[in-house]
């Protein structure tokens, strides 16, 4: 069965090819992914009828926020108080609920000097509140940036599990081979690395399925998956920046490829 996971992109018009290269990226994304039984529904301010209702048309688009599991804002030069509702009402219910993820994109593109009013100042205002929040935005200088950072994140969403996936393929044991313990110790380590190369998730997964809790490594590793979750979770929470997020993974894949190397037979389980 083919689960739907629904993403609200919200922005000014200014970023109007931003948005519509971001809607061709999602329609590629659910060519492979439909394989895995996701299928991602783009919610955009174009999908709702500009008709009367009981309420504001703005109450309807924070009704599909709410919705929504991944909520995605790009501004540039002006956050208009609708965008800034909207981000709102998103952030207030990830706090409350744990839904929707809340991604921020700034473009630091060149800009026309004959362009900027007044409403610049409510990006610098945003921009600053984001900071009081301890949210941190993440900047693109291109289309090509933004949809490069975004699809790192959407793996990792799914690779990690942060949106619940139900996984309806039947598995064999040999669907995900791990290294055993009856494997030489050379070859259980290069397993072990090479699980640790392909993703980080999946290197921790393997090396605590084999590592023994008698193990002197043991509570350094357990330190080391609890470092591990805490940067994952600041980082899909933007409480932390990407770059700083980056440099403690590469200190976390240092430490525990060191405790690979450390590792004997009398450490397995």
């Amino acid at each position: 069965m083919t689960q739907k996971k629904k993403i609200f992109l919200a922005s000014s018009s200014e970023l109007v090819d931003d948005r519509q290269a971001f809607e061709i990226f999602i329609s590629r994304e659910n060519s492979r992914l439909i394989t895995q039984g996701i299928y991602l529904e783009l919610v955009i301010w174009e999908d709702f009828l500009d008709a009367m209702s009981q309420t504001r048309l703005q109450d309807e688009y924070n009704k599909a926020i709410l919705d929504c599991d991944i909520f995605i804002m790009l501004f540039f030069t002006k956050v208009g108080k609708y965008t800034r509702e909207e981000f709102q009402t998103a952030y207030d219910n990830f706090k409350a609920t744990g839904k929707p993820i809340v991604y921020t994109y700034f473009k630091d593109a060149d800009i026309n000097m004959g362009n900027i009013s007044d409403e610049v100042l409510s990006l610098l205002q945003f921009q600053k509140d984001l900071k009081e929040l301890g949210h941190f935005f993440t900047s693109y200088k291109s289309t090509s940036d933004l949809l490069f950072h975004f699809s790192n994140q959407l793996k990792k969403i799914f690779d990690n599990n942060v949106i619940s996936i139900k996984d309806n393929t039947p598995h064999t044991p040999n669907d995900e081979p791990d290294p055993k313990p009856q494997l030489d110790l050379t070859t259980i380590k290069k397993e072990l690395k090479l699980a640790l190369v392909k993703d980080m998730g999946k290197g921790f997964q393997a090396l605590e399925k084999i590592l023994s809790s008698e193990s002197d490594h043991f509570n350094t590793f357990i330190g080391l998956q609890s470092r591990y979750k805490k940067n994952r979770k600041e980082e899909m929470q933007n409480i932390i920046s990407f770059e700083n997020a980056k440099m403690e993974y590469n200190k976390i894949n240092h430490a525990l490829q060191y405790v690979i190397d450390e590792i004997e037979k009398e450490d397995l389980k």
